[in-house]
């Protein structure tokens, strides 16, 4: 037992009164004369013993009176058994509300399951405790305190969210909220599944915590899903075969037997197959397409699986070109018929050419490939140039030219790191291909003997320290074509002027599938997919005013728009295939809205790596255990201490009782 209000013990001393009173009490008696007292005097002697415990009653419950009433007063109390005096006045209650929550147990599902144990909890403490309900959401509502009714009836509104949060932004959430009340004491509940909850971000707590873990355990851990969708190639054009790639994961420990899994393409099914993947693992697989128009298409790949089912769609989109844009600078001397424009052509590309003195700016805005092609001089345009190719991903060629001036030497080795040593003349063929670089991956389905490599009578020798990769390497170890990746972009270097007294690379097999592949492995892929948590989508868009609509969907919203692309204001709260329109309804782009997927494992957390993890920190905690005796109703009763004042003053009432009829039957 313990005292709220210890000081007011020395009203204690208030005992001395009725003490003082029945020592200096002297009652006078009137003297009476009898004839014979021999009866008398048995009757003196049986009243006097009676007055005697009569008066010792009466001071012992006049005593205990005045003790019990000041012992009332000092506010006593039980402490609770979690060991604290102090009542918390406030009790937040976290719901992971997830999409693991949707997994079912022996009552339902987990959320149904969490939103009981969350009422028997609030429930048991004391009118005038404030609750607090918080979910993943993190609303304004969800920061202020309420009573019983206030917290019930937000349960009752308790849905699947596609949000996730760690315990760190839990936690964060808690101390706004409780800084808001003064930093008050608070007892904590965690209700989760504890499934990706355990951050490496989580501090010290506050010491105002009393944390309690209830573990949710579902009836079955099993759940497979779409895990991703990609396309190697970030250029993707009409008419050419793209192979698109996805993975089907199984998170559960269980072989799973011929699941169901489809591709459509603009709302067409395209591909159909059943599935067995074992537990524990996942399985790559592709799809080819051919594009048929440049413009952007939407597709999904799902599955049929239960009862977690967020993760059974992904949505990609893909934007597809109608021509890779290719634009060669090369220098004064060079005639406009060189072989990168006989190789880029065809019907596939759009090439342009310029002179390094007569550049149009303007068409190299939207371009995709760049060539640099034994320029005369080197200058600081020239290399904002090749930056801002870079930035974008974009690759780049730099061809060295037959008489390269100290300007050219210089600005290659500051722009891009290439230490060109010396002019060398030696007759030297290539001796090796980078074959696993994507520039001659796949060229060929098995390596040739004595293949007849490109060759040499002129080139620059470069410092093997210089670059990152050599992909066409000579008998001496000096690098024919050189790469390194600066910035986003790859920058090749071709030590040879391509003509026919220097080398005949530009006349040799390998030259087309390495600049076929150079180019359409240059720029970032468009990502085919964003979270549905993406707020910024980086986009040039020209209209004032656009739309997005949800196809299949009523769903429509007008974003904000940026310099460099378009804000969602956090209104894209469903996975699903979108659309970007204009006043006109001309469909400007296609985008795409998966839900993340780290609510896809089904492996929690086991309590004792939480137990461990909090007491690193030097935070003890406690944890319910929902399939014991031990009961909700339980854990707030050992939160709440028992107040003993009430029965301390209906004792002093019952003694103030016993005095009256004391005085009233021995009178």
């Amino acid at each position: 037992m313990v005292f709220s209000s210890p000081l007011f013990l020395w009203a204690l001393s208030l005992t001395l009164i009725p003490i003082a009173i029945h020592l200096f009490q002297f009652r006078r008696y009137k003297r009476l004369y009898f004839p014979d007292i021999s009866l008398l005097k048995e009757v003196k002697s049986q009243s006097q013993t009676k007055n005697q415990l009569k008066h010792l009653l009466i001071l012992l419950a006049r005593i205990l009176f005045i003790v019990l009433l000041v012992l009332a007063f000092c506010e006593p109390k039980i402490p609770s058994i979690n060991g604290q005096s102090e009542d918390a006045k406030y009790v937040s209650i976290y719901i992971d509300n997830s999409f693991s929550m949707e997994a079912e147990t022996e009552r339902g599902p987990l959320l149904q399951e969490a939103s009981r144990l969350a009422y028997e909890i609030a429930s048991n403490y004391p009118k005038g405790v404030m609750l607090q309900l918080i979910t993943n959401d993190f609303t304004a509502q969800q920061k202020r305190f309420s009573d019983l009714s206030d917290f019930t009836a937000q349960l009752d509104l308790l849905q699947i969210s596609p949000k996730h949060k760690v315990l760190s932004e839990v936690f964060g959430f808690i101390d706004q909220s409780l800084r808001e009340e003064n930093n008050a004491k608070s007892n904590v509940y965690l209700i989760s599944d504890f499934k990706n909850i355990l951050d490496s971000s989580i501090s010290a707590l506050d010491s105002n915590y009393q944390l309690t873990l209830v573990p949710l355990h579902a009836a079955l851990n099993e759940n497979i899903s779409i895990d991703s969708v990609w396309v190697n190639s970030p250029i993707i054009q009409k008419n050419r075969e793209l192979e698109l790639h996805f993975r089907i994961q199984n998170h559960g420990s269980k072989t799973v037997y011929d699941a169901p899994v489809q591709v459509s393409i603009e709302g067409k099914e395209t591909a159909a197959s059943f599935i067995t993947l074992e537990g524990e693992s996942y399985l790559d697989t592709s799809l080819i397409i051919i594009p048929e128009a440049a413009n952007d298409l939407s597709g999904t790949v799902s599955l049929e699986d239960m009862p977690i089912t967020f993760d059974n769609a992904y949505y990609f989109s893909i934007s597809v070109q109608d021509k890779i844009r290719v634009a060669e600078i090369r220098g004064d001397n060079i005639t406009e018929n060189t072989p990168f424009q006989k190789l880029f052509s065809g019907s596939h590309f759009d090439f342009t050419s310029f002179t390094q003195d007569a550049i149009i700016q303007d068409s190299l805005s939207e371009i995709n490939f760049l060539v640099l092609n034994q320029l005369d001089h080197w200058n600081s345009g020239l290399k904002a140039l090749a930056f801002d190719q870079l930035a974008k991903g974009n690759n780049l060629v730099f061809v060295m030219p037959e008489k390269a001036n100290a300007s050219v030497l210089d600005g290659v080795k500051d722009a891009f790191g290439f230490d060109i040593q010396q002019w060398d003349t030696a007759n030297v063929s290539v001796n090796a291909i980078a074959n696993e670089h994507y520039t001659f991956k796949d060229v060929f389905e098995s390596q040739p003997e004595n293949l007849n490599y490109p060759f040499t009578r002129g080139y620059y020798a470069l410092n093997t320290q210089s670059f990152s990769n050599s992909i066409a390497t000579l008998f001496n170890q000096k690098p024919l074509i050189a790469s390194s990746t600066i910035e986003l972009g790859e920058v090749f270097l071709i030590s040879a002027p391509l003509k026919d007294q220097f080398t005949n690379l530009h006349r040799h097999a390998l030259f087309v599938p390495f600049l076929m592949n150079a180019s359409n492995a240059s720029g970032v892929a468009q990502k085919l997919s964003y979270s549905i948590e993406t707020d910024r989508i980086p986009m040039s868009i020209s209209d004032e005013y656009i739309e997005v609509i949800k196809q299949g969907d009523s769903l429509a919203f007008i974003p904000s728009l940026t310099y460099d692309g378009i804000l969602m204001n956090n209104q894209i709260q469903s996975a699903g295939n979108y659309i970007l329109q204009n006043t006109a309804n001309t469909i400007l782009s296609k985008l795409s809205f998966n839900y993340d997927r780290d609510e896809s494992s089904v492996t929690p957390i086991t309590m004792e790596t939480m137990e461990q993890r909090f007491a690193a920190l030097g935070q003890q905690i406690r944890t319910l255990d929902t399939s014991d005796s031990l009961t909700s109703e339980g854990i707030a009763t050992a939160d709440t201490s028992t107040e003993l004042w009430p029965f301390f003053v209906f004792a002093a009432l019952l003694l103030l009782l016993f005095e009256t009829l004391l005085l009233k039957r021995f009178s």
